[in-house]
């Protein structure tokens, strides 16, 4: 009897024929398997925000004007006093502008930073094949739609074994 093809997902890895069951790297003979059932599980993952890496680099620019403002105010308002050798005081109220400035867009860049992830919840659901060694998870996915249909052609290939069994 030639090896009858009930499902095949190239995409997967998996097949299921009227004597096998194929999973990737995995075997599970048809006749072997005792039931098949499904199985659902929540899960948490952080997925990235794209608004977020935008403001991050928005911010990033922000700490750099805000540093070539600091130096061009310091040249602007203490170029008088630097002809008078007052020039120190003016560098140092320069770097404290600037380093003021840097402090808050790097605490609003650290603000951008954190709330780049944000958490999606998402339904795993699972096949689990019954043979003589217990229960298995032979196969995964988010896509319910596809587990749907690969239980309905393992549920046929039972049932084809079943029946050219009994004949």
């Amino acid at each position: 009897m030639a090896e009858k093809a009930f499902f095949k997902d190239k995409d997967h890895r998996i097949a299921v024929t009227n004597r096998r069951f194929i999973v990737g790297d995995s075997m599970y003979p048809i006749n072997q398997i005792e039931s098949v059932s499904t199985e659902e599980s929540q899960h948490t993952r952080e997925v990235r925000r794209e608004s977020a890496y935008k403001m991050m680099k928005i911010w990033g620019i922000g700490i750099l004007v805000s540093i070539l403002l600091s130096i061009l105010f310091y040249f602007l308002v203490y170029s008088d006093i630097s002809m008078s050798n007052d020039w120190v005081g003016g560098l140092v109220f320069g770097m404290i502008l600037s380093s003021f400035f840097i402090l808050i867009f790097a605490i609003m860049w650290h603000i951008s930073w954190k709330r780049r992830f944000k958490d999606e919840e998402y339904t795993l659901h699972h096949i689990i094949v019954g043979v003589s060694s217990g229960q298995e998870r032979a196969f995964s996915s988010e896509d319910n739609g596809l587990i749907r249909k690969i239980v309905q052609a393992l549920n046929h290939a039972i049932t084809h074994v079943d029946q050219t069994v009994n004949s």
